[in-house]
């Protein structure tokens, strides 16, 4: 069962799009389950983008910086998916990772914080927003918290996603 195989942390691993700034989580379960993840990687990125942009880095998320995201992008991230591991401490050091990477105005898209399978990603989430953090929320859908740098962003995005879908 892959729920089963995602709570053992020494079976997830983290992919860096650098073009993109984004952390895509992998379940690597063995060297030709990683190559066909990879071929599926890219053809998603192919089928809605251009791979010959892409630079792919392979990771561990507890000790990659914001500063290595974006210096593999060349500039800092508009928009990071942080979905990884589910302990309090992994989100807490993803999103701090996140934080540091990301553009003013940027945008991090954050899986699971209200699945009640994954208590320590909602603990994670607000023991880092409890450390200072200048991450504000500005909608909640689909398994998904979308944060970004300021309270003025986050007003912005909000009347946008009003004036869209309201």
């Amino acid at each position: 069962d892959v729920r089963q195989l995602r709570r053992s942390q020494h079976d997830v691993a983290d992919r860096v799009d650098a073009r993109l700034g984004r952390l895509l989580p992998r379940i690597y379960f063995d060297e030709f389950a990683l190559r066909l993840d990879l071929r599926a990687f890219e053809a998603n990125v192919r089928r809605w983008s251009d791979w010959s942009s892409v630079v792919v880095k392979e990771a561990d998320s507890q000790t990659l910086k914001g500063v290595d995201v974006v210096q593999l992008g060349g500039c800092p991230a508009r928009l990071f998916s942080v979905d990884g591991g589910h302990t309090s401490e992994i989100v807490a050091i993803d999103l701090a990772t996140a934080e540091e990477a990301l553009a003013p105005g940027g945008i991090i898209v954050l899986d699971d914080v209200f699945n009640d399978e994954w208590p320590g990603v909602v603990v994670g989430t607000l023991d880092h927003l409890n450390r200072g953090s200048s991450l504000v929320p500005f909608c909640v859908g689909f398994n998904k918290t979308y944060l970004t740098t300021s309270g003025e962003h986050a007003d912005q995005y909000r009347a946008v996603l009003r004036d869209h879908y309201a």
